[in-house]
Protein backbone atom coordinates (compact mmCIF):
# COMPACT_ATOMS: atom_id res chain seq x y z
CA UNK A 1 0.00 0.00 0.00
CA UNK A 2 1.05 3.25 -0.75
CA UNK A 3 -0.45 6.84 0.64
CA UNK A 4 0.28 9.93 -1.90
CA UNK A 5 0.11 13.55 -0.78
CA UNK A 6 0.89 16.77 0.82
CA UNK A 7 2.48 17.29 4.11
CA UNK A 8 -1.01 16.07 5.54
CA UNK A 9 0.45 12.63 4.37
CA UNK A 10 3.76 13.26 4.92
CA UNK A 11 3.96 14.59 8.80
CA UNK A 12 0.86 12.56 9.75
CA UNK A 13 0.28 9.31 8.20
CA UNK A 14 1.99 6.17 10.28
CA UNK A 15 2.61 3.51 7.92
CA UNK A 16 3.41 1.30 11.09
CA UNK A 17 0.08 1.97 12.70
CA UNK A 18 -1.46 0.60 8.72
CA UNK A 19 0.59 -1.98 8.81
CA UNK A 20 -0.61 -3.21 12.00
CA UNK A 21 -4.40 -2.44 12.45
CA UNK A 22 -5.50 -3.50 8.86
CA UNK A 23 -6.09 -6.69 8.32
CA UNK A 24 -5.11 -8.72 10.58
CA UNK A 25 -1.66 -7.01 10.88
CA UNK A 26 0.23 -8.97 8.20
CA UNK A 27 -1.23 -8.33 4.95
CA UNK A 28 -0.70 -4.77 4.47
CA UNK A 29 2.90 -2.75 3.77
CA UNK A 30 2.09 0.64 3.67
CA UNK A 31 4.87 3.65 2.64
CA UNK A 32 4.18 7.49 3.23
CA UNK A 33 4.86 8.57 -0.04
CA UNK A 34 3.82 12.36 1.31
CA UNK A 35 5.64 15.41 -0.11
CA UNK A 36 5.21 18.95 1.17
CA UNK A 37 3.16 20.64 -1.29
CA UNK A 38 2.25 18.29 -3.16
CA UNK A 39 -1.22 18.66 -5.62
CA UNK A 40 -3.47 16.89 -7.64
CA UNK A 41 -2.22 16.66 -10.98
CA UNK A 42 1.20 15.70 -9.09
CA UNK A 43 0.11 13.31 -7.29
CA UNK A 44 -1.80 11.84 -10.12
CA UNK A 45 1.30 11.82 -11.84
CA UNK A 46 3.24 10.38 -8.95
CA UNK A 47 0.77 7.53 -8.73
CA UNK A 48 1.51 6.82 -12.19
CA UNK A 49 4.78 6.31 -12.19
CA UNK A 50 4.40 4.04 -8.73
CA UNK A 51 2.07 2.06 -10.34
CA UNK A 52 4.61 1.52 -13.20
CA UNK A 53 7.69 0.55 -10.95
CA UNK A 54 5.73 -1.66 -8.61
CA UNK A 55 4.15 -4.22 -9.67
CA UNK A 56 2.99 -5.87 -6.38
CA UNK A 57 0.97 -2.83 -5.68
CA UNK A 58 -2.18 -3.65 -4.30
CA UNK A 59 -3.61 -0.38 -2.45
CA UNK A 60 -3.32 3.43 -2.93
CA UNK A 61 -4.47 5.99 -1.20
CA UNK A 62 -4.45 9.81 -2.76
CA UNK A 63 -5.10 12.56 -0.87
CA UNK A 64 -7.97 14.58 -2.57
CA UNK A 65 -6.52 18.27 -3.15
CA UNK A 66 -7.77 20.91 -5.03
CA UNK A 67 -6.06 21.31 -8.34
CA UNK A 68 -2.35 22.82 -8.53
CA UNK A 69 -3.17 27.02 -8.44
CA UNK A 70 -1.01 30.27 -8.85
CA UNK A 71 2.56 29.68 -7.30
CA UNK A 72 4.35 32.37 -8.66
CA UNK A 73 7.73 32.19 -6.79
CA UNK A 74 8.77 28.23 -7.81
CA UNK A 75 7.73 29.10 -11.85
CA UNK A 76 10.34 28.19 -13.91
CA UNK A 77 11.11 25.35 -11.56
CA UNK A 78 11.57 21.59 -11.85
CA UNK A 79 9.60 20.94 -8.79
CA UNK A 80 6.88 22.94 -10.62
CA UNK A 81 7.17 21.21 -14.40
CA UNK A 82 8.37 17.81 -14.21
CA UNK A 83 5.00 16.49 -13.99
CA UNK A 84 3.06 17.63 -17.46
CA UNK A 85 2.53 15.63 -20.03
CA UNK A 86 -0.15 17.29 -22.76
CA UNK A 87 -2.79 14.72 -21.47
CA UNK A 88 -2.17 16.34 -17.62
CA UNK A 89 -2.22 19.93 -19.58
CA UNK A 90 -5.56 19.59 -20.67
CA UNK A 91 -7.43 17.88 -17.47
CA UNK A 92 -5.73 20.59 -15.62
CA UNK A 93 -7.06 23.50 -17.29
CA UNK A 94 -10.47 21.90 -17.91
CA UNK A 95 -10.82 21.36 -14.48
CA UNK A 96 -9.93 24.50 -13.20
CA UNK A 97 -12.55 26.05 -15.63
CA UNK A 98 -14.99 23.99 -14.44
CA UNK A 99 -14.25 24.22 -10.16
CA UNK A 100 -15.70 26.51 -8.07
CA UNK A 101 -12.26 29.24 -8.55
CA UNK A 102 -13.28 32.75 -8.92
CA UNK A 103 -12.52 34.13 -12.68
CA UNK A 104 -9.79 35.88 -11.96
CA UNK A 105 -8.48 33.43 -10.11
CA UNK A 106 -9.53 30.43 -13.36
CA UNK A 107 -7.92 32.89 -15.84
CA UNK A 108 -4.59 33.13 -13.53
CA UNK A 109 -4.08 29.91 -12.85
CA UNK A 110 -4.68 29.04 -16.63
CA UNK A 111 -1.79 31.27 -17.64
CA UNK A 112 0.34 29.90 -15.05
CA UNK A 113 -0.09 26.23 -16.23
CA UNK A 114 0.43 27.21 -19.67
CA UNK A 115 3.79 29.00 -18.73
CA UNK A 116 4.45 25.88 -16.46
CA UNK A 117 3.94 23.41 -20.01
CA UNK A 118 5.82 25.33 -22.37
CA UNK A 119 8.30 25.27 -19.73
CA UNK A 120 8.23 21.63 -19.99
CA UNK A 121 8.48 20.74 -23.55
CA UNK A 122 11.77 23.44 -23.41
CA UNK A 123 12.98 21.69 -20.19
CA UNK A 124 13.72 25.35 -18.73
CA UNK A 125 13.16 23.88 -15.61
CA UNK A 126 16.57 22.01 -15.83
CA UNK A 127 18.11 24.80 -17.77
CA UNK A 128 17.61 27.27 -15.19
CA UNK A 129 18.51 25.79 -12.38
CA UNK A 130 21.85 24.37 -13.83
CA UNK A 131 23.24 28.30 -13.77
CA UNK A 132 22.07 28.28 -9.96
CA UNK A 133 23.80 24.88 -9.11
CA UNK A 134 26.43 25.65 -6.03
CA UNK A 135 28.91 22.76 -6.71
CA UNK A 136 29.97 22.96 -3.18
CA UNK A 137 26.84 21.48 -2.16
CA UNK A 138 27.47 17.88 -0.80
CA UNK A 139 24.49 15.96 -1.23
CA UNK A 140 22.69 14.12 2.06
CA UNK A 141 22.36 10.42 1.37
CA UNK A 142 20.98 9.53 4.24
CA UNK A 143 17.33 10.96 2.89
CA UNK A 144 16.21 12.66 5.93
CA UNK A 145 13.04 13.43 4.47
CA UNK A 146 12.10 9.48 4.16
CA UNK A 147 11.72 9.82 8.28
CA UNK A 148 12.93 8.18 11.22
CA UNK A 149 11.69 4.61 10.55
CA UNK A 150 12.92 4.99 6.52
CA UNK A 151 8.65 4.19 5.80
CA UNK A 152 8.07 7.99 4.54
CA UNK A 153 6.58 9.52 7.73
CA UNK A 154 8.21 12.63 8.72
CA UNK A 155 5.97 13.87 11.71
CA UNK A 156 6.46 16.75 13.54
CA UNK A 157 8.23 17.11 16.68
CA UNK A 158 6.45 18.98 19.51
CA UNK A 159 9.30 20.63 20.72
CA UNK A 160 12.66 22.17 19.13
CA UNK A 161 14.94 19.07 20.48
CA UNK A 162 14.03 15.38 20.69
CA UNK A 163 15.92 12.71 21.46
CA UNK A 164 14.16 10.26 18.68
CA UNK A 165 14.03 12.77 15.97
CA UNK A 166 16.77 15.22 16.49
CA UNK A 167 18.40 14.41 13.44
CA UNK A 168 16.15 16.71 11.35
CA UNK A 169 15.50 20.29 11.82
CA UNK A 170 12.35 22.36 12.92
CA UNK A 171 12.13 25.34 11.77
CA UNK A 172 13.27 27.57 15.16
CA UNK A 173 9.90 28.57 16.79
CA UNK A 174 7.84 27.38 14.98
CA UNK A 175 5.89 24.85 17.45
CA UNK A 176 6.69 28.26 20.21
CA UNK A 177 4.51 30.50 17.99
CA UNK A 178 1.77 28.09 17.78
CA UNK A 179 1.54 27.87 21.30
CA UNK A 180 1.04 31.60 21.78
CA UNK A 181 -1.84 31.25 19.43
CA UNK A 182 -4.16 28.19 19.43
CA UNK A 183 -7.07 29.79 18.66
CA UNK A 184 -5.66 29.14 15.04
CA UNK A 185 -6.98 25.25 15.17
CA UNK A 186 -10.25 26.22 16.76
CA UNK A 187 -11.27 28.82 13.95
CA UNK A 188 -10.41 25.54 11.64
CA UNK A 189 -12.41 23.38 13.28
CA UNK A 190 -15.60 26.07 13.44
CA UNK A 191 -14.91 26.62 9.68
CA UNK A 192 -15.03 22.81 9.33
CA UNK A 193 -18.17 22.34 10.95
CA UNK A 194 -19.86 25.11 9.06
CA UNK A 195 -19.20 23.64 5.61
CA UNK A 196 -20.19 20.21 6.63
CA UNK A 197 -23.18 21.40 8.35
CA UNK A 198 -23.91 23.70 5.47
CA UNK A 199 -24.07 20.33 2.80
CA UNK A 200 -26.01 18.69 5.47
CA UNK A 201 -28.59 21.03 5.70
CA UNK A 202 -29.13 21.43 2.05
CA UNK A 203 -27.87 17.91 0.01
CA UNK A 204 -28.61 19.61 -3.41
CA UNK A 205 -25.42 21.61 -2.74
CA UNK A 206 -23.87 18.40 -3.54
CA UNK A 207 -25.12 18.24 -7.10
CA UNK A 208 -22.89 21.33 -7.96
CA UNK A 209 -19.34 19.74 -8.24
CA UNK A 210 -16.70 19.42 -10.21
CA UNK A 211 -18.05 17.20 -13.09
CA UNK A 212 -14.35 16.94 -15.31
CA UNK A 213 -12.50 16.65 -11.64
CA UNK A 214 -15.04 13.54 -10.57
CA UNK A 215 -14.48 12.02 -13.89
CA UNK A 216 -11.29 11.88 -14.46
CA UNK A 217 -10.79 10.78 -10.75
CA UNK A 218 -13.28 7.87 -11.43
CA UNK A 219 -11.17 6.69 -14.69
CA UNK A 220 -8.22 6.28 -11.93
CA UNK A 221 -10.10 4.11 -10.12
CA UNK A 222 -11.68 2.10 -13.23
CA UNK A 223 -8.04 1.70 -14.70
CA UNK A 224 -6.29 1.02 -11.45
CA UNK A 225 -8.89 -1.67 -10.97
CA UNK A 226 -7.98 -3.12 -14.35
CA UNK A 227 -4.25 -3.13 -12.90
CA UNK A 228 -5.07 -4.83 -9.83
CA UNK A 229 -5.45 -1.55 -7.53
CA UNK A 230 -7.66 -0.55 -5.16
CA UNK A 231 -7.33 3.08 -5.35
CA UNK A 232 -9.29 5.33 -2.58
CA UNK A 233 -8.87 9.26 -2.28
CA UNK A 234 -8.83 10.41 1.22
CA UNK A 235 -10.71 14.01 2.46
CA UNK A 236 -7.61 15.28 4.96
CA UNK A 237 -8.52 17.01 8.34
CA UNK A 238 -7.61 21.05 8.51
CA UNK A 239 -7.72 21.44 4.70
CA UNK A 240 -7.43 25.16 3.13
CA UNK A 241 -10.82 27.11 4.28
CA UNK A 242 -11.23 27.65 0.00
CA UNK A 243 -11.37 23.89 -0.34
CA UNK A 244 -14.46 22.41 1.16
CA UNK A 245 -16.73 23.88 -1.42
CA UNK A 246 -14.95 22.06 -4.02
CA UNK A 247 -13.87 18.86 -2.44
CA UNK A 248 -16.90 17.85 -0.12
CA UNK A 249 -18.91 17.42 -3.03
CA UNK A 250 -16.08 15.94 -4.73
CA UNK A 251 -16.22 13.08 -2.52
CA UNK A 252 -20.00 12.37 -3.13
CA UNK A 253 -19.33 11.95 -6.86
CA UNK A 254 -16.43 9.67 -6.91
CA UNK A 255 -17.32 5.93 -6.76
CA UNK A 256 -19.17 4.67 -3.82
CA UNK A 257 -16.35 3.15 -1.16
CA UNK A 258 -13.47 5.10 -2.37
CA UNK A 259 -13.66 8.69 -0.73
CA UNK A 260 -12.26 8.33 2.91
CA UNK A 261 -13.52 11.16 4.71
CA UNK A 262 -11.92 12.53 7.78
CA UNK A 263 -12.41 15.86 7.61
CA UNK A 264 -15.56 17.05 9.59
CA UNK A 265 -14.90 18.50 12.85
CA UNK A 266 -18.02 17.39 13.97
CA UNK A 267 -16.88 13.68 13.70
CA UNK A 268 -13.27 13.85 14.31
CA UNK A 269 -13.04 16.56 17.04
CA UNK A 270 -10.11 14.97 18.32
CA UNK A 271 -7.93 16.04 15.24
CA UNK A 272 -8.89 19.35 15.89
CA UNK A 273 -7.23 19.95 19.50
CA UNK A 274 -4.35 22.22 20.02
CA UNK A 275 -2.69 19.45 22.47
CA UNK A 276 -2.99 17.19 19.38
CA UNK A 277 -1.24 19.78 16.78
CA UNK A 278 1.79 20.94 15.43
CA UNK A 279 0.77 24.37 13.95
CA UNK A 280 -2.33 25.48 12.23
CA UNK A 281 -2.80 22.88 9.63
CA UNK A 282 -0.72 19.71 11.21
CA UNK A 283 -0.70 17.06 13.71
CA UNK A 284 1.74 16.29 16.14
CA UNK A 285 2.72 12.67 16.88
CA UNK A 286 0.30 12.08 19.51
CA UNK A 287 -2.56 13.84 16.79
CA UNK A 288 -0.53 11.83 13.58
CA UNK A 289 -1.17 8.41 15.58
CA UNK A 290 -4.74 8.94 16.54
CA UNK A 291 -5.26 9.95 12.70
CA UNK A 292 -3.54 6.69 11.70
CA UNK A 293 -5.59 4.91 13.87
CA UNK A 294 -8.71 6.41 12.07
CA UNK A 295 -7.19 5.83 8.62
CA UNK A 296 -6.51 2.35 9.35
CA UNK A 297 -9.93 1.30 10.69
CA UNK A 298 -11.54 2.90 7.28
CA UNK A 299 -9.74 1.08 5.42
CA UNK A 300 -9.87 -2.07 7.14
CA UNK A 301 -13.39 -1.70 7.01
CA UNK A 302 -13.53 -0.60 2.84
CA UNK A 303 -10.91 -3.44 2.03
CA UNK A 304 -11.40 -6.52 4.55
CA UNK A 305 -15.18 -6.05 5.87
CA UNK A 306 -17.16 -4.81 2.72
Amino acid sequence: MVVIGSSRVHRQVDPAILNAQIGSGNEIQAFNAGVNWLFAPESFYVFDHLKKENSGLKYAVIELSKIRTVDYSNLHTTRIIYWYSFRYFIFTIKAVWHSNFSLIEKINTTLVHMISYIDNLLNLGYFTEAFSFDSTIRYDNSLPDIGPAKNGFNPYIDSETNSVTNDRDEPAGRYQKFLSDTSVVTKRKQFSKQKFDRFESDPKLLNKYNEVYAKHLNNMIDNAARNGITLFFLLSPRIDLKQYDELIPLCHHIKPGHCIEISDSDKYPELYLASNSSDETHLNTKGAEIYSSILARKLDELIFQR
